[in-house]
């Protein structure tokens, strides 16, 4: 990279950083959302007496085994704020590598 394109660079990172902090809180609202779907789920086959073991963890394995799709979909749900995180955080690196970069440059050092 020559010195316009980590100029270029340094402008464009903090709107992506913007735009992947929104990434990241719409993941989370997605997992929120279907970690209460998944807890509605729940209640919902307590309510219906579907699930009536006789110990809890009867009960527990009868709400797992009724509610695999509800839980893969949290569980995905969790993993996307997972890689929106790790998306966020190479946009941070790379600013500040860019940072330490440009600084280098202007005290004398040339890259280009």
């Amino acid at each position: 990279m020559d010195r316009v394109q980590i100029a270029t660079r340094l402008m464009e990172i903090p709107a992506a950083i913007a735009e992947q902090e929104l990434a990241v809180l719409e993941a989370n609202r997605a997992a929120q959302r279907a970690k209460e779907y998944l807890a509605e789920r729940e209640s919902e086959l307590i309510l219906d007496g579907l699930i009536n073991g006789k110990n809890a963890e009867i009960r527990e394995a009868q709400l797992r085994a009724n509610t695999t799709a509800e839980r893969e979909q949290y569980f995905a749900a969790d993993g996307a704020v997972a890689m929106e995180r790790v998306k966020l955080n190479a946009l941070h690196n790379e600013f500040k590598a860019l940072q330490v970069v440009a600084k280098l440059l202007s005290v004398g050092g040339d890259m280009a």
